[in-house]
């Protein structure tokens, strides 16, 4: 029963944090609109999960760094290919590919 009052929980929290981005990108509060994805709530509850449950802190906060980075690598993707094709579907379509390739050689990397 506990598990299933945790899930609730999470899922509210996702229900607001998502509605929430979307109020602001319409009404073109560009700040707040990029301060949600980068609120760490998300990566502090999973160590904070971890703690609780006995996990190995160190190789999560590797991990979480390793994706980290190839979030930014992303973003820097998306905004280097932008500027050159002046196309943002362009730019989008081809840093998620290279953001990929990224992540496929993160998760196979052996700690």
């Amino acid at each position: 029963m506990v598990t299933d009052i945790n899930y609730v929980i999470f899922s509210l929290f996702g229900a607001i944090v998502l509605p929430l981005q979307y109020y602001f990108s319409k009404n073109k509060q560009y700040k707040l609109c990029a301060l949600i994805p980068t609120i760490p709530i998300l990566g502090l509850t999973g160590l904070f999960m971890l703690i609780f449950y006995n996990g190995n802190i160190n190789k999560y906060i590797k991990n979480h760094i390793a994706f980290l980075t190839c979030t930014i690598s992303l973003y820097i993707s998306v905004i280097f290919i932008y500027y050159l094709t002046n196309n943002i579907i362009v730019s989008l379509v081809l840093a998620m590919i290279i953001w990929c390739c990224i992540v496929y050689n993160v998760l196979n990397i052996k700690y």
